[in-house]
């Protein structure tokens, strides 16, 4: 599965709203997946399904504000035949669980947890070994690099995101007023071709085909005992998108 592609967030521990998240998944066009719903009613937890591998990129938990989501990464592989699907990895974080022990089955990824009322954190494997961090204050951005703004494309959108006026979702805003501050400068981007490489939504080829691109957009607004959870379907091209809903409010 390839999971979130680029997760921008802002924490601001004295805001009304500290954390605000926005994710955006790239994967194969045509991976067949569900919007956003629970789908593991064990496990009361709301997310996009993957329905190759029954898990998710992003998973949220109503109750508790608990967000986690999951990046791929690039290192080492593990051998094919016991390769385990890392959409398992933020349905146990939305619980509160850690990283299982054991990672070898795993292909390199980045897991990033958002614990209620705490800096996020980070989790890095390439296939060796297992780092672990905490996101300070402002806007960080998670690429396929992890937090790393010797990358361009992280750095552009970290500068590009901080420059801009902090959303300040409320209840009852529609989600495109509710997210503007953000929305404006990211749909400027050029995704068709000459695209900007610093653009956060995607369309690229494998062999010569086209063949994976951002399919979705989550928002997420987390303050003590409130989730609001945004969310819309990228066409083809990527923006403007189909039609930005509320799915938690």
């Amino acid at each position: 599965m390839v999971g979130v592609c680029t997760v921008i967030l802002s924490w601001e521990p004295a805001a009304r709203t500290p954390l605000l998240v926005l994710a955006v998944r790239d994967e194969v066009l045509d991976r067949p997946w569900l919007p956003p719903a629970r789908h593991w009613p064990r496990l009361r937890l709301v997310g996009g399904l993957d329905r190759l591998s029954g898990g998710t990129w992003l998973a949220a938990d109503p109750d508790t504000g608990r967000v986690a989501c999951v990046l791929n990464g690039s290192g080492r592989e593990p051998d094919p035949a016991l390769r385990h699907s890392r959409g398992d990895l933020p349905l146990a974080a939305a619980t509160g669980a850690p990283p299982p022990a054991d990672l070898s089955r795993y292909s390199p990824f980045h897991l990033v947890t958002f614990p209620p009322g705490e800096a996020a954190r980070l989790a890095s494997w390439d296939g060796l070994r297992l780092v672990e961090s905490t996101l300070p204050t402002g806007v960080t951005v998670v690429s396929n690099t992890g937090a790393d703004l010797a990358d361009p494309r992280t750095a552009a959108l970290t500068a590009q995101l901080t420059a801009a006026p902090r959303p300040d979702p409320r209840p009852g805003d529609a989600p495109a007023d509710a997210w503007a501050s953000w929305l404006r400068p990211l749909a400027a981007q050029r995704v068709a071709p000459p695209a900007d490489q610093h653009a956060i939504f995607r369309r690229g080829t494998v062999e010569g085909r086209v063949a994976y691109g951002s399919n979705s957009l989550t928002l997420l607004a987390v303050a003590p005992g409130q989730l609001r959870y945004d969310f819309t379907a990228l066409g083809d091209p990527p923006w403007p998108p189909l039609g930005l809903t509320t799915v938690l409010g």
